[in-house]
């Protein structure tokens, strides 16, 4: 018998018998969490199995059904309006947007040639002002930078 408890003794801290004891360790971790919410669980699949075994498929089958006769009519009229679009509508819109082409002609040659182009000038004239501006501020720095603290220092004595 002292055979046995030495041999047990030597495998109580070896790799497998630590592994089972992990094992078993887990297992009823998992149970002690597992058991508050296996009877719920049980009722709910018992619930929804005894739903899924009344679901009527008929009435279901009989909605689909119904819903494909209403979007069949849904779908002619929208036909028709297709048709109304592409056979009346569009050529009607063409003779329109051509006149209103046509008609513009005058504006898009005018803003092609005079207003982008004078667009385009002023907004050079404005930079180089601003450009002419810029280096006239800095190159006088030394004679505007007093003036314009006199008048902040007056200002906030105010």
């Amino acid at each position: 018998m002292s055979g046995a408890l030495g041999q047990a003794a030597r495998e109580t801290d070896g790799l497998e018998n630590v592994l089972g004891n992990l094992r078993e360790s887990w297992r009823l971790v998992k149970a002690k969490f597992g058991e508050p919410l296996l009877e719920p669980v049980v009722k709910s699949m018992k619930k929804l199995t005894d739903r899924i075994g009344n679901v009527d498929t008929d009435a279901i089958l009989n909605k689909f059904r119904s819903f494909g006769e209403v979007s069949k009519g849904a779908f002619e009229k929208v036909k028709h309006v297709n048709s109304y679009i592409k056979d009346t509508a569009i050529p009607g819109l063409k003779g329109e947007i051509t006149a209103l082409y046509k008609t513009s002609q005058p504006l898009l040659k005018w803003m092609k040639d005079l207003g982008f182009p004078a667009i385009g000038d002023a907004i050079v004239i404005v930079v180089e002002k601003a450009t002419a501006l810029y280096s006239y501020i800095k190159d006088n720095w030394s004679l505007i930078g007093p003036v314009i603290a006199g008048v902040a220092a007056t200002m906030v004595t105010l």
